[in-house]
């Protein structure tokens, strides 16, 4: 009788520390944007601006071109020590490395940030003629020549900062990856089949995310459908992927 007490008791303490953990992600990303003209990094160049790395290289201290901005640890992985942030992971997900991982998956294997074309209003079968107007035109990218290395959130031109998602709970769908299912992904695809990685209800059938204004919740599936950033895919409590009616 009292093992799911104890099991929801459990489960409800690790859902705060990670809205905790959440929120110090955010903050991490809101000191960045102080420091470098308003501009939350979702990616930036690499260390030879030969191709991208996400933000959890930059705010973990792995990139060349900034300081640490959250609090990290060495992972060695393989032969490579890599830098892992100690709070950019759930405490209920798995990992933070599948045993298949390489040294790459290190930055990848965080609190998910929602796929920027999303933010732009495309593709045009998954958004709303008016969600760029509603959300704003905030979405900045970086060019090297015609190729593109780097993409922000320009924080100055984003109409609602408290409705719009910076990172959340994220997962890997069985529909995508049978060997991965579960565990955490940089990327959330937030209204399309791409890829079938996203948001997951990790905490009771509910998902916690940090917006960019810094505060952060702990919403159904439905709240995070009918919120400023219009949720309508998620991966669920077994790892499928499905769609908020």
């Amino acid at each position: 009788m009292l093992l799911p007490a104890l099991n929801s008791a459990r489960e409800k303490g690790r859902s705060i520390k990670c809205l905790n953990n959440l929120k110090q992600c955010g903050m991490g990303h809101l000191n960045y944007a102080m420091d470098y003209g308003d501009m939350i990094i979702y990616r930036g160049p690499n260390s030879t601006a030969s191709a991208t790395s996400y933000w959890a290289a930059y705010l973990g201290g792995e990139s060349p071109f900034c300081s640490a901005y959250l609090p990290f640890e060495p992972m060695k992985v393989g032969t490579t020590v890599r830098k892992r942030i100690v709070v950019a992971s759930c405490p209920s997900a798995p990992g933070p490395l599948h045993p298949a991982d390489d040294n790459g998956k290190v930055p990848m294997r965080v609190y998910g940030m929602p796929v920027y074309n999303y933010y732009l209003g495309s593709p045009a079968s998954t958004a709303s003629t008016d969600y760029q107007k509603s959300m704003g035109n905030f979405v900045h990218k970086f060019l090297i020549g015609t190729t593109e290395r780097g993409t922000y959130w320009g924080l100055r031109h984003v109409k609602r900062p408290s409705g719009t998602m910076l990172l959340a709970d994220s997962a890997i769908s069985s529909d995508s990856s049978a060997v991965t299912a579960g565990y955490q992904t940089q990327d959330l695809y937030i209204r399309s089949d791409d890829s079938k990685v996203g948001l997951m209800l990790r905490h009771a059938k509910r998902a916690n995310a940090v917006y960019m204004d810094g505060h952060a919740e702990n919403k159904s599936a439905y709240e995070h459908r009918d919120s400023h950033t219009q949720v309508t895919r998620v991966v669920d409590s077994d790892n499928k992927w499905i769609t908020i009616n």
